[in-house]
């Protein structure tokens, strides 16, 4: 059995190759967080990227002005998350999870999406 798992470990990347079939492993962070929607509020958890060039990288929350019925839950910042704050700044590739009305989500969109 030894020698079996051996041989695999050295041998599973050259016929990888071999085959054309080897790729580099690609973190997919997700957000610690599950959303269970209720219709009576009709909130919706959705992640919204920051693209560079946005209007408002390198801005703060508070000068994002959420309208109300919006709240920027969590920020994804490459393999990092974080619960922000009002001084926390937005930074071009970020990726915001925002709970919001769906009224005040397409605001939200159109702020963060504006370049």
């Amino acid at each position: 059995m030894f020698t079996s798992v051996l041989l695999q470990a050295t041998t599973i990347s050259l016929v990888a190759k071999w085959l054309n079939v080897e790729a580099p492993l690609v973190s997919d962070v997700r957000f610690p967080i599950q959303h269970n929607p209720t219709r009576s509020l009709g909130e919706e958890l959705v992640e919204i990227p920051v693209p560079a060039g946005s209007a408002a990288a390198g801005h703060t929350l508070a000068d994002l002005a959420l309208p109300t019925g919006a709240v920027i839950v969590l920020i994804r910042r490459g393999d990092e998350v974080f619960v922000p704050h009002g001084t926390s700044q937005i930074e071009a590739s970020d990726t915001l999870l925002v709970l919001a009305e769906r009224d005040a989500l397409a605001r939200v969109h159109a702020r963060v999406s504006r370049t």
